[in-house]
């Protein structure tokens, strides 16, 4: 046989990739709730409003707060994507393995289920192999039945639940020391239980240990509220957390206190938020039976749409049919916008069937004054974190010269970059008129007028050489960007002035 030597010697093609760049924030909301149903040590996810009634139940709160936020807004070009909801744990809980529904199975077959089952419960193995269920009488009876031929005695208990169609299992003791695991055997995946959802057990937590954790676990969300009603001090520790998150989360606080009817009232948290200037914290009024105004805003803002032209959307006019008002009164609703809660308001105008519903105005105290400009700036603050990062990664080398502060330029106002992204979805607006002292403020940060180049363009991007101390110790030069939010019209007065 003939040989050769191979062209590799001579000519080498490494293949490689560049990639499509790292993919946007969400904007999705997550819900903290007492529901046991909810996995301890974890953020879980949803990705429909059905997958929310088929963990929780059909009737659950959990379920309507989702179909609410799912549904988005009254035309909106995308949907949520994701919910996610994390635990808050006011009393010491067991370890549980919930199975997956057996929905539509029936008894005649359950009884037909036989082989081994095993779960290690507390470090304890619990096993049989002669798992026999053709006597049971009813699913609750098979769960009596399983029960004890695992031998669990005082350690714990399986039940079934009839709404969801599971069987869980679930120690007796609690706290962290309770601990499950996955359950195995060969009559396991025919009862549900081999692909489990794991909940180990857990103490007692703040709402700051669950933002923290939350966040620790995963970082797609950035508006967060809670499932029931929190009392004021509970309120005041999760704004607390959100302003100290460097605007990057906010809180979506859900109020029922009737004082936020009343003018100038001092006591609601509204009042309070806007009197301690909070950033991230967007207070609604909902004094219904099982508010649901805190899902509509968390899933508007999981709506927007940041690659559609003119996508971005503002917090007020937004509606969505079916949402129950929380103001009908003209007075009430002025008491409540200057007590610092937005409404979802019955507004009538004159002639038959002119009633409109929709939500007004999306108010916050801190230094973004409407929710719609707070999470813009959370997308758009995140596309460039995240656009660096990818430069970065790209780069062997990143020079201190032009021809590195050049590549950083290109990156963030170049094609398909977080400025084209921006003035594409309308984030960053041209054509707007600066005040004498937001001009002054600007020569004051860049040593010069941009008023020019911000009106034209609707951005700036300053990039200081950065000094030698700062070079050796690979820092980041000094770098602004300025762009023009822009605001959006909420009110409009018209002067129709006759002539004859």
């Amino acid at each position: 046989m003939v040989s050769y030597i191979p062209v590799d010697l001579y000519v080498t093609v490494n293949p490689s990739v560049i990639g499509a760049g790292s993919s946007d924030l969400g904007i999705n909301g997550l819900f903290i709730g007492k529901n046991n149903l909810i996995p301890a040590g974890q953020v879980t996810e949803f990705n429909s409003a059905d997958a929310v009634s088929d963990w929780f139940g059909s009737d659950a709160y959990e379920t309507t707060l989702a179909n609410v936020y799912f549904n988005g807004f009254t035309n909106c070009t995308k949907f949520p994507s994701a919910l996610y909801f994390v635990p808050y744990i006011t009393a010491a809980r067991a370890a549980w393995a919930r199975g997956s529904s057996l929905k539509g199975m029936t008894l005649a077959t359950l009884k037909t289920i036989t082989g081994g089952l095993a779960v290690t419960i507390g470090g304890t193995e619990y096993k049989t192999e002669a798992i026999n269920l053709s006597a049971v009488t009813s699913f609750t009876d098979a769960a009596t039945a399983l029960t004890s031929d695992l031998g669990l005695s005082s350690a714990g208990t399986v039940t079934w639940d009839a709404l969801s169609s599971r069987f869980t299992i679930t120690s007796t003791a609690t706290g962290a020391e309770a601990t499950i695991t996955q359950v195995t055997g060969t009559a396991a995946k025919s009862l549900g239980l081999a692909s489990a959802v794991l909940s180990q057990g857990a103490a007692v937590n703040t709402l700051t240990d669950i933002l923290n954790f939350a966040k620790k676990q995963n970082l797609n969300w950035a508006l967060f509220s809670t499932v029931e009603q929190p009392e004021q001090d509970e309120n005041t520790e999760m704004a607390i957390w959100a302003n100290n998150q460097n605007k990057g989360w906010g809180f979506i606080m859900s109020d029922n206190d009737p004082n936020a009817e009343i003018a100038n009232n001092e006591t609601c948290f509204g009042f309070l938020a806007r009197d301690m200037k909070y950033e991230g914290v967007a207070a609604v009024y909902d004094a219904n039976e099982n508010p649901t105004l805190k899902a509509f805003v968390l899933g508007m803002c999981a709506s927007v749409d940041w690659n559609a032209l003119n996508g971005r959307v503002d917090a007020a006019y937004r509606r969505q049919s079916g949402l129950a008002p929380t103001c009908r009164d003209g007075q009430t609703a002025q008491n409540i916008l200057d007590n610092g809660y937005s409404y979802y308001g019955a507004v009538g105008g004159r002639g038959k069937d002119n009633t409109y519903n929709f939500f007004y105005n999306g108010n916050m105290p801190g230094s973004y004054s409407r929710l719609g400009k707070f999470i813009n700036q959370v997308w758009l603050n995140n596309k460039i974190k995240l656009t660096v990062i990818d430069l970065m990664l790209a780069l062997n080398s990143f020079p201190y010269n032009d021809e590195g502060y050049t590549r950083l330029r290109n990156a963030i106002s170049g094609d398909d970059g977080p400025v084209d992204a921006g003035l594409n979805n309308g984030v960053i607006r041209r054509g707007i008129s600066l005040s004498g002292s937001q001009k002054e403020q600007i020569i004051a940060k860049v040593g010069f007028d941009i008023s020019n180049e911000l009106y034209s363009q609707g951005w700036y991007l300053q990039i200081v050489d950065a000094p030698a101390n700062v070079r050796a110790q690979g820092g980041s030069p000094s770098i602004n960007f300025f762009y023009c939010d822009g605001s959006s019209i909420e009110q409009i007065t018209i002067a129709s002035i006759m002539i004859e």
